[in-house]
């Protein structure tokens, strides 16, 4: 029988929690569509809440059109939160609203520069680009660019190890496909993007979450993990956590390192963002067994989907065959637009002005919201915001949907079933003025007058 976990002591309100625990297990495919719930009255006797608190859970959840109950039978999943999921990594930004889901760069005026660069393909009249397969890790011109590309961050690749692929998505995927089977347990940060749970529900994987602290992974809890043998593969966002902004130091890393090594853990680094400072990534640490995955699109472009693998080389042969049967070979055009952008400087011009555009994002989100209740990383456009815990998830979320603001709620990136009292708010999906006017429409939600939070 399914049963969730709540806490008593909490602040949240029993009913919410409840009702988060069962959109979770609807989420991460725990509740399948057509399972009966346990009944009103077991569920209450063995969470040591009244049957009323249980109802009114459950009148949540089918509020969302999740839950069918029917007097007499029972109470039923109505339909699986999978599609929802994944398409959070997704979701098309909304003109009609101020839109805070979508984690994509701001809209900047780079188009001379690309266009630049695809004028000049066009007038090179290389047939080699659209008339040959090439490699399925991409041409070794390109690897070649690309590896040192990756090498100013700190990571030692060699171009032999390295696949170009259709966005760092498809390199996350294809590290879970060679490293797990069916049913396999992969460890993750307890927050995380939902991607990595998109992929998880796709190969019918086991997420099990690692306890997070200040610096965003608790190794204690790590090795206790893996003294039980919790899992072999350990997921992880080490630089500018999505959705906290959270990084972890070297000496954090090398600790990682060390139990990963001892205990024979494979580690999928997920480094897609920009860096603030520079960091040594996991990959530079323990190259034997990182598989190791970035790209271009939050960096440079979103539609630049350029994605980066780096595999410890006793898998390259393995991996060679997965992404065959996956894309077979990436578009070469593709490719050296990006070979162009960086030997050209072009790159590096870009990351520059998205630096200069994310500072002036988040000094007006700071003036709006107050620095103390955000968590972030200064490079990168994705806030981790608290509100008050007396205040309900669902309750804000419900709030800034009526007043035309789009954002998501921590059970969107909670693994365990216990929200937080966060938001995540993303500032680069509409243009400055719009952005002050919805950060000021936040700001009056999460701070409203007395006479108003009756009505939160």
């Amino acid at each position: 029988m399914w049963i969730p976990t709540i806490d008593h002591n909490s602040d949240q309100k029993l009913y919410q929690q409840i009702s988060d625990a069962i959109v979770q297990a609807i989420l991460n495919g725990e509740l399948k569509r057509g399972e009966q719930l346990p009944t009103v009255r077991a569920l209450a006797s063995a969470l040591h809440v009244t049957p009323g608190t249980i109802n009114r859970a459950f009148d949540e959840v089918a509020g969302k059109g999740l839950l069918d109950k029917t007097q007499g039978k029972g109470t039923f999943v109505k339909a699986q939160k999978k599609a929802r999921n994944i398409s959070v990594t997704m979701v098309e930004g909304r003109n009609d609203v101020y839109d805070f889901t979508v984690n994509q760069p701001a809209q900047l005026d780079i188009d001379p520069l690309i266009s630049r660069h695809v004028k000049a393909i066009a007038e090179s009249a290389n047939s080699a680009l659209w008339s040959q397969y090439g490699d399925t890790r991409g041409w070794l011109s390109h690897r070649e660019v690309l590896a040192g590309w990756l090498n100013e961050r700190g990571t030692e690749v060699d171009p032999a190890h390295l696949f170009l692929l259709n966005g760092a998505q498809q390199g996350l995927l294809s590290s879970l496909m060679l490293l797990c089977e069916k049913g396999d347990t992969v460890m993750v940060q307890e927050t995380t993007f939902s991607g990595i749970r998109s992929i998880a529900t796709l190969l019918d994987l086991n997420l099990h979450p690692v306890a997070m602290d200040d610096e965003g992974f608790d190794v204690n809890h790590f090795r206790q993990l893996c003294k039980h043998a919790t899992s072999q593969v350990l997921a992880i966002l080490p630089t500018a956590h999505n959705p906290t902004g959270k990084t972890l130091s070297l000496a954090r890393r090398e600790k990682l390192v060390k139990i990963a090594r001892k205990y024979d853990i494979f580690i999928v680094e997920d480094d897609l963002y920009l860096h603030h400072r520079p960091v040594t990534p996991l990959q530079a640490l323990a190259p034997e067994r990182t598989f190791y995955v970035s790209g271009m699109s939050k960096r440079i472009a979103p539609a630049l989907r350029v994605g980066t693998l780096i595999t410890p080389p006793q898998y390259t042969d393995a991996m060679t065959r997965i992404v065959q049967a996956q894309s077979w070979v990436m578009p070469s055009m593709m490719m050296e637009i990006a070979a162009r952008l960086i030997t050209s400087g072009d790159a590096a011009e870009i990351e520059h002005a998205r630096r200069h555009d994310i500072e002036t994002r988040l000094a007006l989100a700071k003036r709006t919201l107050g620095e103390k209740r955000m968590q972030y990383d200064p490079a990168n456009q994705h806030l981790w915001v608290k509100h008050s815990p007396r205040l309900e998830n669902a309750e804000v979320i419900a709030r800034l949907n009526q007043l035309g603001v789009d954002a998501l709620p921590s059970v969107f990136f909670h693994i365990t079933q216990k929200p937080s009292p966060h938001i995540r708010l993303c500032l680069g999906n509409m243009p400055l003025k719009k952005l002050e006017t919805g950060l000021e429409i936040i700001a009056k939600a999460l701070n409203p007058s007395l006479p108003e939070r009756s009505i939160i």
